[in-house]
């Protein structure tokens, strides 16, 4: 696929998910998914292979190589058993946060509101008051500070691939569960990051993710590309049923305020594959608008 084959477009201003839990676009469902990514002792399985099998074309198309990515999760994993960093970063505290993580999306019928790179504070504010369960992609949890304090109380998680400076510092110093994914060229953000925060006097818990073909003891696959897409990948492979999910701020035609964009041609590019994987998961309502 080239960029001239895909198309930018606009998921409508809180557009609703609106199928069963399970199923993607072409009827695939949960049953049919013949594999799962485990984490020890927890399992947990991608709503479908699809997911994971999109990221071999996404590598192709910027002609990337999976080696990189092995020794981003590698050394990531690494990095966290290493004595100075915090205990919680152990590979059996990643397991409780992501067991707990999972009990709190669940808990409850609540909303669950995914904050993507292109909100803006008027698309938070009116859904505040029924407290739903808020879920920032990366850089975007700094839409937080303009609406109120008191939407830090609902942040259940941030999804970041480590370029959300300088916004994702404050849900790190507040305790915030964060979802640090490594991929192949971000192994120095990764790092600079863990390490001002390991120090903190409350650092954030942390589980990882990655986006290697096989499985990776110590970290999860569970599909997507961008910050966003895999928010909601994640969250389905979760159990949170899809009619429950609703995102703000998603935009393939537009580079938001929380977003960085150091190569504006290779961002464009990154949200059209957003697209295509929002595409297949089955999420309506794409639009001239956000």
């Amino acid at each position: 696929m080239t960029g001239s084959e895909m198309t930018g477009t606009s998921l409508g201003r809180g557009m609703l998910l609106g199928r069963p839990s399970g199923f993607l676009k072409d009827g695939t469902a949960d049953n049919e998914v013949t594999y799962g990514i485990c984490m020890a002792d927890l399992h947990i399985s991608p709503i479908s292979p699809w997911m994971v099998d999109i990221q071999e074309e996404v590598r192709e198309y910027f002609s990337w190589e999976e080696s990189s990515d092995i020794d981003s999760i590698n050394s990531l994993i690494e990095y966290s058993s290493h004595p100075s960093t915090p205990p919680l970063w152990g590979k059996s505290g990643r397991q409780k946060v992501l067991t707990d993580i999972i009990s709190q999306l669940n808990e409850d019928e609540r909303l669950v509101v995914i904050i993507g790179a292109a909100v803006e504070h008027p698309d938070l504010e009116p859904l505040l008051s029924n407290s739903p369960i808020l879920i920032a992609c990366d850089g975007a949890v700094g839409v937080l500070d303009e609406v109120s304090p008191e939407s830090w109380n609902l942040l259940a998680m941030v999804v970041s691939d480590a370029d959300g400076l300088p916004y994702i510092n404050k849900a790190a110093e507040m305790g915030i569960t964060i979802s640090l994914h490594a991929h192949g060229d971000n192994m120095d953000e990764w790092a600079s990051l863990l390490n001002n925060w390991k120090d903190l006097p409350c650092p954030p818990s942390l589980f990882f993710t990655h986006q290697v073909h096989h499985n990776i003891d110590g970290a999860i696959n569970l599909g997507g590309f961008t910050d966003g897409d895999r928010a909601v990948c994640m969250l389905l492979a979760f159990g949170v049923h899809i009619d429950r999910i609703k995102l703000i701020g998603f935009d393939s035609t537009i580079f938001g305020k929380w977003s960085g964009v150091s190569n504006p041609k290779r961002k464009r590019e990154k949200l059209l594959w957003m697209k295509k994987i929002l595409d297949n998961i089955g999420v309506d309502g794409w639009g001239g608008e956000k």
